[in-house]
């Protein structure tokens, strides 16, 4: 059988010395923590920009679509075949709007934290169009009440899972608005 022997003149650790290791452990650990925190609230952050210009993109596509058909005069401006009118898209105040003669507008507040998408006299239908350029993961689902005049959805927690009723937007001449929590 082996027996442990100390010899005289050699120590060990004291119990002083081994606490101030695991205080040292200690420490070391509750930086590194917050650390991670912070990052994670900096990830929400770049999330949340990156939806913002899926929407801004969306809005895009949507005047994209929305060329003439035909030559034409709009606003006493020459609009050929294949183009966009005059104006094109605008980006003022956090906000791009698609300058047709209707208006589709993608806007954000930091202070408010919301994102928002408006067209005010877009034919029904064509809301559906600006929906479907827009990438399903970060706003799966997002739909205006049939019939309604104006629908506004909030959601207080990210990511945005939203329904309702009807995948349209409301008759001609009128205005829808989502506005989605961030």
């Amino acid at each position: 059988m082996m027996r442990l022997e100390i010899r005289r003149g050699e120590k060990g650790f004291t119990l002083l010395e081994l606490m101030v290791v695991f205080a040292l452990i200690g420490a070391i650990s509750v930086a590194f923590l917050m650390d991670i925190g912070s990052s994670m609230g900096k990830t929400h952050a770049v999330q949340h920009i990156r939806d913002i210009h899926a929407l801004s993109r969306a809005a895009l596509n949507m005047e994209s679509a929305l060329k003439a058909t035909t030559d034409s005069e709009v606003g006493g401006e020459l609009v050929i075949k294949g183009a966009f009118p005059h104006g094109g898209i605008t980006q003022t105040n956090n906000a791009f709007t698609a300058a047709i003669g209707t208006s589709i507008t993608v806007s954000w507040s930091k202070a408010a934290k919301e994102v928002s998408i408006a067209n005010a006299g877009v034919p029904q239908g064509d809301c559906v169009e600006l929906l479907k350029h827009i990438d399903v993961s970060p706003f799966s689902r997002i739909t205006a009440a049939a019939g309604a005049t104006s629908t506004t959805l909030t959601r207080a927690n990210w990511p945005i899972s939203l329904a309702t009723a009807a995948s349209t937007c409301p008759a001609d001449a009128s205005t829808v608005t989502f506005v989605m929590k961030i």
